[in-house]
């Protein structure tokens, strides 16, 4: 079995490999459609841990009003924007579409000068009609002042030596949500029932585990002893 800390997509790529064993089928394990898969499977692990590791998918990227943002996006957590070049940066509020428009168009707006507000709004594109539409993203910033986005994204890898960007006690979780979507396409019922059955022991053996950490943290910070000053000074 591989060390998960530090693991490569061509190292995922051949565990996955192995424990198909003899029922890898050519037409179903090529590198591109495997790499798809496992970018999907990353994508389900990261849509149902979210919740207990946030800062493991926090991306930044600097913006400016109308940016397109990428399609990993999954949701904001701030804008920060710098009014004036050499000050601190500023948080700016996130508003809906609706209240965007209510507020842009109002005839005064000099107070968000200093506190400005953002929205995404979305388009499509008709690229090659009918066949072809494309989707896209952008933020809006009022005042257009330029700032960095921190949001919550779904990484992905397609280079063999590209790390997992996963956090290792969910990496289990990745080569058996791959495995599920690869027997499917070899229509192998039997090993998907067996695997459905591993799927859920791993799923509550992580959210066991998260809630056991959760534990320890609240005691440890429960025991807690703030240090004396004076012992520290030695008075």
């Amino acid at each position: 079995m591989i060390q998960y800390i530090g693991t490569t997509l061509n190292q995922l790529y051949d565990e996955v490999f192995i424990r198909l064993g003899d029922n890898r089928k050519a037409e179903a394990m090529d590198w591109t459609t495997t790499v798809k898969l496992i970018n999907q499977a990353i994508g389900e692990v990261v849509d149902a841990v979210l919740p207990y590791k946030r800062n493991s998918f926090v991306e930044t990227l600097v913006v400016q009003d109308d940016f397109e943002i990428p399609s990993r996006f999954i949701h904001t957590e701030r804008l920060m924007c710098q009014i004036v070049e050499g000050h601190d940066y500023v948080e700016a509020r996130y508003v809906d579409i609706k209240e965007w428009f209510s507020l842009v168009n109002q005839e005064w707006n000099a107070g968000y000068l200093m506190q400005p507000i953002y929205t995404f709004w979305s388009r499509t594109d008709d690229i090659a009609l009918p066949t072809f539409r494309q989707h896209r993203f952008f933020i809006k910033i009022f005042p257009t002042y330029d700032g960095v986005l921190e949001f919550f994204s779904v990484p992905s890898v397609s280079l063999p030596t590209d790390l997992i960007p996963i956090p290792y006690e969910y990496m289990e979780l990745v080569i058996a949500l791959t495995l599920e979507r690869i027997y499917m396409r070899i229509d192998e019922p039997q090993l998907l029932q067996v695997l459905h059955k591993e799927i859920l022991e791993v799923r509550k053996d992580n959210m066991t585990k998260y809630i056991e950490q959760k534990q320890v943290e609240k005691k440890e910070f429960e025991n807690y002893i703030e240090p004396d000053p004076k012992n520290e000074t030695g008075q």
